[in-house]
């Protein structure tokens, strides 16, 4: 095996003991020492790989949100969804398998909660609201989305705080509504449309939440 060959299967074996470790106990409780002991490499091969544990921990949480596109897509089809129908989706799964998987729960309030990780955050939320505002046909500034993009993400830090901490008494699809009206009313939507379009999409995923793995893997299943 050459060494680019090695160094790959080193960068991947890793990931892939630090994606257990993040699910089993959390970013906070996970260690270089532990990642490299279990890996089986040297403690300076990790920030060698991927500079540092946040920026690990923000590849492995891009890779989950990911995961949960390709889960709606492959549940719905390419084409049985229009775009605010998935995000509203997206958002109404995503908060089911937060409420009943408390290793995802921890692992996305370690990820959300860190300093470190707060621009690529941003930059992550960014993408998101700026896919809504041009699914939706919404024209919106960028000095506007910026605003609205730090609005956003402080009120899911404070949900995923909240659900972590049982602070949360309405159901998961009543506090949703309420993210998802408060997204739209920002960008400047018609709220009325938005409810409609949320119930259509609360009918679509009844019965329905998201399964994740010890490696991070989603998939869309019967709750």
């Amino acid at each position: 095996m050459g060494e680019y060959s090695v160094g790959i299967a080193t960068r991947s074996k890793i990931y892939d003991v630090a994606k257990r470790l993040f699910y089993e106990q959390g970013v906070k409780a996970t260690s270089y020492a532990q990642i490299s002991r279990e890996a089986e490499v040297n403690k300076g091969l990790i920030p060698y790989y991927f500079k540092t544990k946040p920026k690990l921990a923000m590849q492995v949480d891009r890779e989950f949100l990911g995961g949960i596109d390709d889960a709606i897509w492959g549940h719905w089809g390419e084409d049985g969804l229009t775009d605010p129908e998935f995000h509203m989706i997206y958002e109404l799964l995503m908060f089911r398998l937060l409420g009943r998987d408390p290793q995802v729960l921890r692992f996305y309030s370690d990820v959300m909660g860190d300093p470190d990780c707060h621009d690529a955050c941003l930059a992550l939320q960014r993408e998101t609201m700026g896919q809504i505002a041009m699914g939706s046909g919404i024209a919106v500034s960028d000095a506007a989305l910026q605003t609205i993009v730090a609005m956003v993400n402080g009120t899911e830090s404070e949900l995923v705080h909240a659900l972590q901490s049982a602070q949360l008494h309405e159901s998961v699809e009543d506090f949703v509504r309420r993210d998802v009206l408060c997204c739209y009313f920002l960008l400047g939507a018609d709220t009325a449309a938005v409810e409609e379009v949320f119930d259509r999409s609360l009918d679509l995923c009844e019965g329905l939440t998201l399964a994740c793995g010890p490696d991070f893997s989603v998939s869309v299943v019967a709750s």
